[in-house]
């Protein structure tokens, strides 16, 4: 989650990951863009619904940028001022589902989880609890600032983080400010402890 327009799914399959991939991706027009692109491989699924702490429905705000910036949280100017092909164009209804309920993770599966969802990383993790202990790495993207109303930043999500059980291993420039240099999110990869123990 988000699945966007499969990116992050295709570079798994160039590096050589031939195991399943579950793809979460809520906004239906790109949604049904995605499932056509999954058709030709068995192994990868795509589910039409943003990822939660609870199941519901919740209005998504739609980006221009090819719906990279879309959240169910409010845009903060700041994005604006940064990327103009981020403003919002756009709003649906979508529905909103506990990744541990939904059914998609076996008992004694190995999860590796990315979630890129625009400040609502928080809430995805909260909707895993169920699985967590299955999840032996995740890739987060994390603001140094706020970027969404609400949005927790990097010094609490690490904090929360570490409270599940992991530990962050890399981490990676993301979103820049071209104008001053500001760094204002990075992609951070974070591997279980337990997991990294018994390895």
């Amino acid at each position: 989650m988000g699945g966007n327009h499969g990116q992050w799914a295709s570079r798994l399959r160039q590096c050589g990951w031939g195991g399943p991939i579950v793809s979460f991706e809520p906004i239906k027009s790109i949604a049904l863009w995605l499932e056509t692109e999954a058709k030709n491989d068995p192994l990868w699924t795509v589910y039409a619904t943003a990822l939660g702490a609870s199941n519901n429905n919740q209005t998504i705000h739609v980006a221009a940028n090819e719906g990279a910036a879309s959240s169910l949280l409010i845009m903060s100017d700041r994005v604006h001022q940064v990327d103009c092909t981020a403003k919002i164009i756009n709003s649906e209804v979508v529905t909103v589902r506990r990744l541990d309920e939904i059914g998609c993770v076996q008992l004694h599966d190995n999860i590796f989880l990315k979630a890129d969802v625009q400040g609502y990383e928080l809430e995805v993790l909260k909707g895993s609890e169920g699985i967590i202990t299955q999840v032996v790495g995740m890739e987060l993207e994390l603001s140094l600032i706020p970027l969404y109303e609400s949005q927790p930043t990097i010094s609490s999500m690490l904090s929360e983080c570490e409270e599940m059980g992991f530990t962050p291993v890399q981490i990676r420039n993301g979103f820049v400010d071209p104008k001053n240099g500001q760094l204002l999110q990075v992609d951070v990869l974070f591997t279980r402890y337990d997991y990294n123990e018994n390895d």
